[in-house]
């Protein structure tokens, strides 16, 4: 295991309930065995927010969060209310950088039902730990898995997040072992 490796939680702007927070941290904590850490709450980069589309650009939020002075053998996640987008893509839950130090996860559309009624709390907590989990994993060089028990499988929408357990297939686990091990 990594000497002094661990992980920590950014939330970004207003009104992260510390619950969710807590939920994601715990969470993450389970799946890699590494100490996790909340830190006090940040700004919303502003450079990052395109007022047409009323959405963040995650690449954009991205790079400020890679801006932050955390040391180099931490690895960061975001979590914000506000909504995502990429360029290529209308939204989207969460981005990461494969391999690098930097997660992000938007509670945004987590919140909601299909119909747009709210989310029963425990499933909220569920989405935001899985989207957590599933992107801060690409910062350990963790690609989308094939295997449909896996919680590193593509999530295209909520309906696929609903579906998946949290839980890393036998390959992915082994790719995180290694990785933890270097």
């Amino acid at each position: 295991m990594c000497p002094g490796f661990h992980v920590c939680v950014l939330p970004l702007g207003e009104d992260i309930g510390s619950d969710v927070l807590e939920i994601i941290a715990a969470n993450i904590q389970a799946q890699l065995s590494l100490p996790v850490n909340i830190l006090p709450a940040g700004p919303l980069p502003e450079q990052a927010y395109h007022p047409a589309r009323r959405q963040f650009n995650a690449l954009a939020v991205l790079e400020h969060i890679r801006q932050t002075h955390v040391p180099d053998q931490t690895k960061v996640l975001g979590v914000m209310k506000a909504d995502l987008f990429i360029p290529i893509l209308t939204y989207v839950f969460g981005e990461a950088q494969l391999g690098n130090r930097c997660a992000l996860v938007s509670l945004y559309r987590l919140q909601h039902m299909r119909d747009g009624s709210p989310a029963p709390l425990p499933l909220f907590f569920q989405r935001a730990a899985k989207l957590g989990v599933h992107e801060l994993l690409h910062t350990f060089n963790i690609i989308h898995c094939d295997q449909e028990d896996c919680i590193m499988r593509f999530i295209q929408d909520l309906d696929a997040v609903d579906a998946q357990d949290l839980v890393l297939c036998r390959y992915c686990s082994a790719f995180l072992a290694e990785h933890l091990q270097h």
